[in-house]
């Protein structure tokens, strides 16, 4: 394979790592839920790597392999570097295989050692994927920014700073054992920061696209870029500010620094469903693309889970959460722990997981294609780009995946141990046959 088809085909690579670490985190999931992750790993190791798996190996590497081809697309421009991207690849995916080896299976010093080795490694590929992209964008001659490019520049600004914040975590863990929720700003840099914005950034394109509709507002969609930004960055501010030793006037200065920032936050989401929604007002359902119906599947659990973020929030800040256990509202087994994981799992097997499947549904088969089938058209029959994949398998997955997040919903409020693990169950098998049909598509 020459350099040319290489760098053509660096976008695959970087699915195909992505997905392999898909299946490594629903594993580890299953593991986990069943209590065999724990005593196999150990808590704190089985936790780690699961969330590294899941947020570096699978959703990162699908999240750069994707702008490798959007943003040259939306620039007309060649993606910048020749061969940088192919060695970004590797050097990506030797720190997170690295650090996901050091937390499931090393303890204590040499532990903090290997993270912040490999978690360097991690970020100096973060930052060569940050100038291969800014280079493109640079190279632009249009005048026109598509609105999708400002939210992919924020997001890689995001990711960058949380990379340094878990390095600077790991490396000075005294020192932020004063910050108590450090650990908890460098989670919401990657989740918030990184992840949602460029997920929004990319639905602005993918989604009138694929649902052949134009979109609402571009204005709103700059107002969601602006009041997200400023929302994350001020949220931030306030999770690093709760210190150990505060007082209680400090304390309360902050909780309203947080609670004006997630109103910031709650707002410039629900901007962005409506402009979405408004956006597929009209069109028939039945006749929609594939890929948008994951897309509007994983607004609704976004929704759901930003609705039980906040009742979270004002639950905890008046004190109600006791009560509803007391009074037998919401189950005995329901507690603020409860609530955190069930947010959790929603946004990111729910909103985040659709988002990426339906997006790897359009974007893996044209690929694809483009790569073996572009070359012959005009000289041979060829197949259709939807040809490639089923359209049943990809419905199955979606209505199993749905079924699945709603069980996992009720199972984990009302507590139903039963119910969560079966939930948990078709969930697993719905994504493992969705990487099957991705890995079949590129063979």
């Amino acid at each position: 394979m020459n350099s040319a088809d290489e760098d053509k085909n660096t976008t695959l690579w970087f699915f195909k790592a992505g997905l392999a670490y898909f299946a490594v985190t629903l594993i580890l999931g299953l593991l986990m839920i069943t209590g065999k992750g724990y005593s196999i790993f150990g808590p704190q190791g089985a936790k780690a790597a699961h969330v590294h798996a899941g947020l570096l190996g699978f959703v990162t590497n699908i999240i750069i392999g994707a702008m490798y081809q959007i943003v040259p697309t939306l620039t007309g421009t060649k993606l910048y570097g020749g061969r940088l991207p192919a060695k970004q690849f590797y050097l990506f995916n030797l720190g997170v295989l690295g650090l996901f080896l050091t937390q499931l299976n090393l303890t204590a010093g040499l532990r903090i050692g290997f993270q912040i080795l490999f978690g360097t490694t991690i970020f100096l590929a973060s930052i060569l994927f940050a100038v291969i992209v800014f280079k493109t964008i640079g190279e632009s001659k249009s005048k026109i920014k598509p609105v999708t490019i400002p939210f992919f520049q924020a997001a890689i600004i995001f990711l960058l700073a949380g990379e340094v914040l878990g390095l600077l975590t790991a490396a000075f863990p005294r020192f932020f054992s004063h910050l108590l929720l450090a650990k908890t700003g460098h989670a919401h840099l990657g989740t918030l920061g990184f992840i949602t914005m460029t997920i929004f950034g990319a639905e602005y394109q993918m989604f009138p696209m694929l649902s052949l509709r134009k979109l609402k507002s571009e204005q709103w969609a700059k107002i969601n870029f602006w009041t997200f930004t400023v929302g994350v960055v001020g949220f931030f501010i306030g999770l690093m500010l709760i210190r150990a030793e505060a007082s209680l006037i400090e304390q309360r200065i902050v909780s309203l620094l947080l609670t004006f920032f997630v109103a910031i936050l709650l707002f410039s989401i629900l901007l962005f469903l409506s402009n979405m929604l408004i956006t597929l007002k009209g069109a028939e359902l039945s006749k929609l693309d594939i890929s948008v119906k994951y897309l509007a599947a994983g607004h609704l659990f976004l929704l759901i889970a930003i609705a039980i973020g906040s009742a979270m929030a004002v639950f905890y800040h008046l004190g109600l959460i006791d009560w509803m256990i007391r009074s037998g509202l919401a189950g005995s087994g329901l507690s603020i722990y409860g609530l955190i994981w069930t947010h959790a799992h929603l946004a990111l097997i729910g909103f985040v997981s659709l988002t990426i499947i339906g997006a790897m549904y359009h974007l893996t088969p044209m690929l694809v294609w483009m790569e073996k089938f572009g070359p012959k058209l005009g000289k041979e029959e060829v197949p259709n780009i939807q040809d490639l994949f089923s359209q049943g398998v990809a419905r199955l997955i979606l209505w199993a995946s749905v079924i699945g997040l709603f069980g996992i919903l009720i199972g984990s409020l009302y507590a139903v141990t039963g119910l969560l693990r079966a939930s948990a169950y078709i969930i697993a098998a719905a994504y493992g046959l969705f990487i099957l049909a991705m890995y079949w598509i590129m063979k």
